[in-house]
C-alpha cells in the first residue's frame, strides 16, 4: 500500500492543462521568431531599389549616331568618378575619360541635386568593365582627359545616362555625332519624369 506523501509527490509533479496550453504558445511563438527574424534583417539590407535593377534604353536608333570611321579602343574601367567622368587603363596606361554630349549633376567637389544618383548609376554600368571607347573629333578636353563615348557591350552609356534622366544633353561643338540622339533622349525623360525630372516633394 503506497505511502500518502507519495501520491502527493505524484500529484505536485502533474502539470495543469493551462500551464501546458501556455507551454505550448511560448513554444510557438519562439519557432515563430526563429522564422521571421532572418526574413526581416535580409529585406532590410537589400535597398528598395538599385542602379543595377534599372531597365536599360539602349536601341538600334541609338546606336546608329556613333561615328563608324574614327578611333575606337578597349579598355579596362579602373575608376568611377562621378556621374560623366570615369578613369580607363589602356594598354597598362590609366586615363581620364570624359563622356561626349552630357553633363552629370556634380558629386565630388560640391555635391548638387542628383549627383550622387548619377554617380551610382554610372558606377553600376561600368564599374570593373571591359568598354569600348569611340571619338568624334576632339582628343581631349582643356584638363586633357579623353572625350569619348562609351559602350560596355551593346550598351551605349552616355545615352543610358541622359535616357535614364541622369544627365543633361551638352552640346560642344565640335564632337556633336550624337547630339541630336541626346536630345530626343532627354525630351523623353523629361515626359516620363525620369531621375532629374522627377517630381519633388514639397517641403
Amino acid at each position: 500500500m503506497p505511502k500518502r506523501g507519495s501520491s502527493r509527490s505524484v500529484r505536485s509533479q502533474q502539470l495543469s492543462p493551462t500551464t501546458l496550453l501556455i507551454m505550448a504558445l511560448v513554444l510557438l511563438v519562439l519557432a515563430l521568431i526563429e522564422v521571421i527574424a532572418p526574413e526581416k534583417s535580409s529585406s532590410l539590407g537589400e535597398p528598395t531599389s538599385s542602379p543595377s535593377s534599372i531597365p536599360l534604353f539602349t536601341n538600334p536608333s541609338a546606336l546608329a549616331c556613333l561615328p563608324a570611321h574614327t578611333t575606337r579602343e578597349q579598355a579596362k574601367v579602373i575608376k568611377v568618378i562621378d556621374g560623366d567622368t570615369i578613369e580607363v587603363e589602356i594598354n597598362g596606361t590609366p586615363y581620364k575619360v570624359r563622356y561626349i554630349g552630357i553633363d552629370t549633376p556634380e558629386s565630388t567637389t560640391r555635391v548638387e541635386y542628383f549627383g550622387k544618383e548619377a554617380a551610382a548609376r554610372n558606377q553600376a554600368l561600368v564599374d570593373g568593365q571591359q568598354v569600348i571607347l569611340i571619338k568624334d573629333v576632339s582628343e581631349t578636353d582643356r584638363y586633357n582627359r579623353l572625350l569619348r563615348y562609351v559602350l560596355v557591350g551593346e550598351v551605349f552609356v552616355n545615352y543610358e545616362l541622359v535616357r535614364g534622366g541622369y544627365a543633361n544633353t551638352l552640346r560642344y561643338p565640335p564632337d556633336v555625332a550624337c547630339a541630336d540622339i541626346f536630345r530626343e533622349a532627354e525630351r523623353q525623360a523629361r515626359e516620363e519624369r525620369l531621375g532629374l525630372w522627377a517630381p519633388t516633394p514639397a517641403p
